[in-house]
């Protein structure tokens, strides 16, 4: 079970799946394979020594070679640092170390876990100063650069995953909240903006790790702060040097023969840090080189038997009938890293896990007990029958999903669940809206009078319908759409907000 967990364990109450899928699927969309330099200036630690037995993160495999330079060409070395990388050393420093120095304060998982992102952050500065050294390479030649990042992000949402019962659970989320901020070095515009996305991600969970520590451990409270602060300063530095996408140089070397400068791989820092682990592909499956520009198999050698066998590319493109395809753009709905994932109903301890339902209107919980949570993720077009009192039920990253139910004790939250309809027969006290576009949301006579609070942020077309009071025939009701757009002005030095009528 305990595997079973860490594979398709539910995932973030907010929108960390839709945006880490989509910072490693663009990452992956550029073919990203192994490769680390050792050109940081801050120590760092292999990673799977870091994380012990909570986690284990993608490891070498043996058969696995990096690609050797043409040899027609000789290595160029750089001489300094851009004021870019200068820039993001600064940043590291004075703003990431503080969350990494913290975490380790705080201990546990909460640390292993901070070690992951510091090793992420320091092949980002390899990458970095890579684009400032050398011009912008085609897709191919990315593979080596960018496969180091995507390990590590998704490394940090492993060690998430495989310890979902641990009470620093809130922590790891914040954290797998906000990392996919690290995916702007593979935007092709506005990666600022997309920074602050994944900021606002984490404070979902920040805020209640502040809630439950901010009266018994403020070190607590100032880790949170930390890692937000340093998203905040990590857009500024992008919005300062990277505007409109990483900078690269248009007058640069070539980047299959740049090497670093001796003084950086030689300093102790740089001595200090470990390559990032090989073997991506076989730890991701699934064809994520699909749409590249296919390429003769002997260039193809460094990459892992488990991904030739599962996408064996013709040389030359002999066979298959199609003329070499254009990168394609970034997908509005990211694929899954393996594929599709089995659905499941399973109770886990005090949680019901309903996933990966698809095309499913027979799903019905019985026997419910008040202590209990009910967890739907990942669902699609599927109807959901909960029987009994419950204490929350959390609807996430699911679409076009209905859920019936008699009694909740705490809360409802619905979360990136597009087009969702929830209808409640008893009573429920709070309703969270997050992230959702299109949803409806039908009230019990019980629900009404202020029983019920219906809090929604970052949504639109939100429907509540209540019963008809006009009708003695049950099951009708009248329809009242929730407010999108406010008012703000400033009055007697306060903010006063209003919500704008609309008529006609």
């Amino acid at each position: 079970m305990a595997s079973n967990l860490s594979s398709q364990g539910l995932h973030n109450l907010t929108t960390i799946i839709k945006r880490l899928e989509a910072a490693t699927s663009r990452l992956e969309d550029l073919g990203v394979s192994t490769s680390s330099s050792s050109l940081l200036k801050s120590p760092t630690s292999t990673v799977g020594d870091q994380v012990g037995a909570h986690v284990a993160p993608p490891q070498p495999s043996a058969s696995i070679a990096a690609p050797a330079p043409p040899a027609a060409s000789a290595p160029v070395a750089a001489t300094e640092d851009s004021p870019a990388v200068k820039a993001f050393d600064d940043w590291y420093e004075e703003h990431l170390k503080s969350y990494l120095t913290k975490s380790e304060a705080v201990g546990g998982v909460v640390n292993d876990q901070a070690k992951i992102v510091a090793t992420l952050f320091k092949a980002q500065r390899d990458f970095i100063f890579l684009a400032s050294q050398c011009s912008k390479p085609p897709a191919d030649k990315l593979q080596p650069l960018l496969g180091p990042m995507v390990t590590q992000l998704t490394a940090v949402e492993e060690i998430k995953n495989a310890n979902r019962r641990s009470p620093q659970f809130n922590h790891l989320s914040t954290v797998s909240e906000g990392i996919p901020a690290a995916g702007w070095v593979a935007m092709d515009s506005k990666p600022g903006p997309y920074v602050a996305d994944s900021k606002e991600s984490a404070n979902f969970y920040g805020n209640r790790v502040i809630k439950e520590f901010k009266e018994t451990d403020k070190s607590q409270v100032e880790w949170v702060k930390s890692f937000i602060n340093a998203l905040e300063e990590l857009r500024k530095y992008i919005m300062q040097f990277h505007t409109t996408g990483l900078t690269w140089n248009p007058k640069g070397k070539d980047a299959s023969t740049f090497t670093a400068p001796s003084k950086a791989s030689t300093s102790p820092a740089a001595a200090a840090s470990s390559p990032a682990p090989k073997g991506l592909f076989a730890e991701l499956g699934g064809d994520v080189t699909k749409g590249l520009k296919k390429v003769d198999k002997s260039e193809m050698t460094h990459k892992n038997p488990e991904l030739r066998a599962s996408s064996v590319v013709p040389a030359n493109g002999a066979g298959t009938g199609a003329s070499p395809a254009k990168r394609p753009a970034r997908p509005t709905k990211p694929p899954s890293l393996a594929g599709k994932k089995p659905a499941r109903m399973e109770l886990v301890g005090n949680r019901w896990e309903i996933e990966y339902q698809e095309n499913n209107t027979n799903i019905v919980l019985e026997n419910v007990e008040i202590n209990q949570v009910v967890n739907i993720y990942g669902c699609k077009s599927s109807v959901i029958q909960v029987k009994g009192k419950v204490n929350a039920i959390n609807l996430i990253s699911s679409s076009k999903t209905s859920v019936l139910i008699e009694t909740v004790v705490s809360s409802l939250s619905i979360t990136s669940s597009p087009s969702f309809t929830v209808q409640i027969l008893g009573r429920v006290p709070t309703v969270l809206v997050d992230s959702t576009d299109s949803g409806q949301i039908y009230l019990s006579k019980e629900c009404l009078d202020g029983a019920t609070e219906i809090i929604t942020a970052k949504s639109t077309s939100i429907n509540i319908s209540l019963p008809d009071p006009d009708e003695k025939e049950e099951g009708m009701f009248v329809e009242k759409a929730v407010p999108e757009q406010l008012k703000t002005i400033v009055k007697d030095g306060k903010l006063a907000t209003t919500i704008v009528e609309h008529s006609g």
